[in-house]
């Protein structure tokens, strides 16, 4: 029998093979431990969900159907929840009143706290952290996810991005801004349009940094520092105009 961690490193070595999912999500299914069936069916589901456009007005199969029920099966059951949470995220160990989820098509997001997974196709794809937290779970992530895209919540506009080049992966942190005027005055900053005069104007901005490496394991070793790096010269590109994290909204009690 084919050994499941090597199926599953398959997957993370490219992340667009769906074959590699399938027969995966198939041996996971008839294994005997519970979490491992939960993986794969829910990495059966995702993928299956996910050959329907997400632009599909009317899906008509009841395989698609069969999808979605299992997608919400195993999200209910806790299970994408539980698996983000052995990345670090949340209270250890997570309550059923600790998390949330929603789904979408193939996407499920799984909301603990502040931070947010979204599993794409039946496996982590996407998380939004702030940027303490993904130097922690940086590596783990990515030893055990094929993720693609990170948002860091408390610095508005930064992401990164990981991709496979060929041979090559890249990991690239982008940061995007909006317009803004800051008051001669040296009042506060306000956003891009609103009239104050006078001011000085800053228009959108985009730059971008990127790491390569040679394969999957030297990015898995090297992402935390590489991360640490990138953010640092896009701090220096951005100078004053490095975002400040979003104020914590309060609701009040009734």
């Amino acid at each position: 029998m084919t050994d499941p961690a090597v199926l599953w490193a398959a997957c993370l070595a490219d992340p667009t093979d769906d074959t590699a999912r399938l027969v995966l999500a198939d041996l996971l299914r008839e294994s005997d431990d519970p979490d491992q069936q939960a993986r794969g069916r829910f990495l059966w589901a995702g993928v299956t969900a996910a050959r329907w456009s997400r632009d599909s007005d009317v899906i008509d199969d009841p395989l698609y159907y069969s999808a979605q029920r299992e997608l919400a099966a195993v999200a209910t059951a806790g299970h994408p929840a539980h698996w983000l949470g052995f990345l670090g995220v949340g209270p250890d160990p997570l309550t059923r009143t600790d998390w949330v989820w929603d789904a979408t098509h193939d996407r499920v997001t799984v909301r603990i706290g502040d931070t947010t997974g979204t599993y794409a196709r039946g496996m982590l794809a996407e998380v939004a952290v702030t940027l303490e937290q993904w130097l922690v779970m940086a590596r783990p992530a990515l030893a055990g996810w094929p993720v693609e895209r990170v948002t860091v919540t408390d610095a508005p506009g930064l992401t990164f991005g990981v991709e496979r080049i060929g041979r090559e992966w890249r990991l690239e942190a982008r940061l995007k801004l909006g317009g803004r005027r800051v008051p001669m005055s040296g009042a506060s900053v306000l956003p891009f349009g609103m009239s104050v005069s006078p001011v000085l104007a800053d228009g959108p901005a985009e730059w971008w940094v990127e790491e390569r490496f040679g394969d999957r394991a030297t990015l898995v070793e090297g992402v935390v520092a590489a991360s640490r790096v990138l953010v640092a010269d896009l701090r220096q590109i951005a100078g004053d105009r490095w975002p400040s994290p979003p104020r914590k909204r309060h609701t009040p009690p009734r």
